[in-house]
């Protein structure tokens, strides 16, 4: 059962993410400036506004426009959190990181692993990236995510929080791309009839099978380029099942 600080710390960091995106610094004082006719960025704006209150009411501009300002910077969050402030909003937080976040191609929701190094960092400060992947550590922590020899991976856990989101088909499945999943029959089918060299090659060291299995695969067709992303698979799949 997770810890009510381990869900503020998840709450912490997943609303760092969430700021990241909407503002240029994380910064108390920092205008939030978006697409409000975005549905994603309008729930994740009524968010900060309404229920986690940590932005100011709308103040007018010389131009006529209005901004919410931050009132507390990014780095703030986690004593935010630790007084208390939870009050059921991690379901809450967790939709609008997964529906932001997506949204704007800052986070992986397939099904497949998937590295957490490939997050990108569009804006500043410099720690962008790194807020990103402690957002992936908390939510490890609690269930939503395991590791994998090849990165982290959805669980079943998030599946009702991605179908809210609207990234995953009502049925707990991810709307991955073809590639993917032609990857995943291919390495499973390996896998259900693995020869007796290659499984011993993966029980004794895994990284020296990559060449053995492409021959497998090719037959005859050997000289070819191998298939990466098949072979790799079977090697993370075949690790995974020793765990």
């Amino acid at each position: 059962m997770p810890t009510d600080q381990q869900i503020a710390n998840a709450c912490a960091s997943m609303t760092a993410v969430i700021i990241r995106m909407m503002t240029d610094t994380a910064r108390k004082g920092d205008r939030i400036v978006g697409p409000t006719h975005v549905d994603a960025w309008a729930d994740a704006q009524e968010l900060l506004v309404e229920q986690l209150q940590i932005t100011t009411a709308l103040i007018p501009e010389p131009d006529g426009r209005a901004f919410h300002h931050l009132t507390t910077d990014a780095t703030n969050l986690p004593a935010h959190f630790a007084d208390g402030n939870l009050n059921h909003t991690f379901d809450a937080i967790f939709h609008a990181y997964i529906e932001l976040s997506s949204g704007f191609n800052e986070l992986p929701t397939t099904q497949f692993p998937f590295q957490a190094k490939a997050l990108p960092a569009h804006a500043k400060p410099d720690d962008r990236k790194e807020n990103s992947v402690q957002s992936l550590m908390d939510l490890a922590v609690l269930g939503y995510l395991e590791t994998t020899s090849q990165g982290y991976r959805w669980t079943q856990k998030a599946a009702p929080h991605m179908v809210k989101a609207g990234v995953w088909h009502p049925d707990g499945h991810a709307h991955f791309d073809a590639k993917e999943a032609e990857v995943e029959v291919a390495a499973s089918a390996f896998l259900s009839n693995i020869p007796d060299e290659i499984a011993s090659i993966l029980r004794i060291d895994p990284d020296k099978a990559f060449w053995p299995i492409h021959r497998a695969l090719s037959g005859k067709a050997w000289y070819q380029q191998a298939n990466t992303a098949v072979i790799n698979r079977i090697i993370e799949m075949f690790k995974d099942k020793r765990r």
